[in-house]
């Protein structure tokens, strides 16, 4: 039963690399076109301004001219211009915000492939409570998986300082915005941008993840 475990295991790992490695392929061979896409959008939209990353499954765009929220017009007109993943756009518009990935998936480490760090991490349902009607081992049950939990965090932090979520590509502003302020970001949003680029290790020469 192990060893059929094991080779399981494997083999949907292997999947995730030969997925993971398609995704990097798709995306590079898309920049061009993503890159064209932008400059062509502020050239029709000259107050607009963008940062363009790419990720490994494709790409991030951070609009850098003004602060905006998922649900109004100009980032609907976005998501459809930009070709966004309508599983993104469903969860940004219900949780009413931009999602994005400031570290590393663990799957996408080379870390879970040489199992020194789990795919998932342990007891997932941990905030839900315990089925288990015997109080004194729901409690040593519980503390087992905190502690679990703890340890699997601790060991992913070790390991994702390796890594950086999405590569820097460019940043693109549009005729007014240069015209008037040259970056085309306002203080607040040069701001958030840094945070971002630090968190995400941008500018390091990591492996993406």
């Amino acid at each position: 039963m192990f060893v059929a475990t094991a080779y399981l295991w494997q083999q949907a790992s292997a999947r995730d690399k030969t997925r993971a490695q398609k995704y990097a392929d798709d995306a590079a061979s898309l920049l061009p076109y993503m890159t064209d896409l932008i400059k062509k959008r502020i050239v029709n939209h000259p107050t607009e301004c963008f940062r363009l990353y790419q990720t490994p499954a494709g790409f991030r765009i951070i609009a850098t001219h003004d602060v905006v929220s998922p649900s109004d017009n100009v980032v609907e007109d976005w998501f459809a211009y930009f070709h966004a993943d309508t599983n993104y756009v469903r969860l940004c518009q219900v949780q009413q915000c931009f999602r994005a990935r400031i570290t590393a998936k663990p799957w996408r480490m080379s870390e879970v492939e040489n199992k020194k760090l789990a795919k998932d991490i342990p007891a997932k349902d941990f905030w839900f409570g315990s089925e288990n009607t015997d109080i004194d081992s729901s409690i040593e049950q519980r503390q087992d998986e905190l502690k679990a939990r703890k340890q699997w965090v601790a060991d992913y932090d070790k390991y994702a300082k390796n890594y950086r979520a999405c590569h820097y590509v460019e940043s693109m502003v549009g005729k007014e915005v240069a015209r008037e302020s040259g970056s085309g970001a306002p203080s607040h949003i040069d701001e958030f941008i840094q945070w971002h680029d630090k968190a995400c290790q941008v500018e390091k020469n990591l492996e993406m993840a």
